[in-house]
């Protein structure tokens, strides 16, 4: 059966992990940032696919080298809000589909407005009640030509006749919102790009997104889950940054947490003073309702105080024989004795 936390896993882990600046989307212009920081990445193929989607379901997601697929994030996207609109359950206990993509498009030569915009996302992926927003709202950030290409993909889900806005100085922000809706059996993909209040202030693309999102969705007669249109704490300057460091926090604390360790009373007492022993007895430790293959049995040594070997003996002998079933575990002691034992 498998075991909740290991030492050796919380040292594998502290081994696979580096030191990293913090990656910026690509064709961004991270001149206007106010600072950048260091996050913990492992090292690991494997460990660093499950930080990309604990992150994705946290903050916004970004392009961040050559290698990042934007086919892919279109692909995913489309999945996503279509197993939203047929009520497609997830196989485990992961976030169910969310039924909203919001990305934003930086598409000018205006860094000072595309970072406030990445920032105002990141606050609101980040913040929320009683979750972070992206748990029900899917948010990506894109710029450049990688938000040209973004449109051109999603041209058909647009309404006939949509035009864009030209890219001139200093450019332009803009958010594209999409969902899809169920037509007898088929699933038909929705976007509509709106443009947003250009600002060099986060708090400011903050309200111009919600004031656009909220709009769209009353014309439509459509909510998404969650509280993205709640209010939220002012200030999302910088929120990029901060996003990054605290999801990867998160992440880190989620995957080193130790097994819980508790000493009895008497354990703890001035009257124990000797070492610890052992005999050779391996247990599995389980609650009484569960079976020997359940996720929460435990495996171990039975240890006891150095010279008690055979009283150790016989108070198995004694719990064994009391019990209906060949299956036992340490009840709580009775009296002070068999505690001491």
């Amino acid at each position: 059966p498998p075991i909740a936390y290991t030492y050796t896993a919380t040292t594998t882990l502290k081994n696979q992990l580096k030191e990293r600046n913090i990656k910026w989307p690509r064709g961004f212009n991270k001149s206007h940032s106010i600072h950048t920081a260091t996050v913990k990445a492992p090292v690991a193929h494997h460990p660093t696919l499950l930080a990309d989607a604990f992150a994705s379901a946290r903050g916004v997601m970004v392009l961040e080298g050559s290698a990042a697929s934007l086919t892919a994030l279109l692909a995913s996207e489309a999945k996503e809000l279509s197993d939203s609109a047929t009520n497609t359950k997830p196989p485990d206990d992961s976030l169910p589909p969310r039924a909203v993509s919001i990305v934003g498009l930086a598409r000018g030569p205006a860094p000072v407005a595309g970072y406030a915009l990445l920032n105002a996302l990141a606050h609101l992926a980040s913040t929320g009640s009683p979750e972070v927003g992206a748990h029900d709202v899917r948010f990506a950030f894109l710029s450049g030509q990688d938000a040209d290409e973004f449109l051109a993909a999603r041209r058909d889900a647009m309404p006939v006749g949509t035009k864009m806005a030209p890219v001139v100085e200093p450019g332009n922000v803009s958010v594209s919102i999409s969902w899809a809706l169920r037509s007898g059996v088929s699933v038909v993909l929705h976007t509509r790009v709106l443009e947003l209040e250009s600002s060099t202030f986060a708090e400011t693309i903050v309200e111009s997104i919600l004031q656009v999102a909220t709009k769209l969705f009353e014309e439509r007669a459509f909510l998404p889950r969650g509280s993205l249109l709640s209010a939220r704490s002012a200030s999302g300057e910088d929120a990029y940054v901060t996003s990054c460091v605290a999801t990867s926090e998160a992440f880190h604390d989620l995957m080193k947490a130790p097994p819980a360790v508790r000493l009895s009373e008497y354990a703890r007492s001035d009257s124990y003073t000797g070492p610890l022993d052992w005999s050779g007895t391996f247990v599995r430790v389980l609650p009484r309702d569960q079976q020997l293959d359940s996720p929460g049995c435990q495996h171990g040594l039975l240890v006891h105080e150095r010279g008690r070997d055979a009283a150790v003996a016989t108070f198995l002998g004694a719990l064994r024989e009391s019990e209906p079933s060949p299956l036992y575990g340490l009840r709580p002691p009775g009296d002070l004795i068999t505690e001491q034992t």
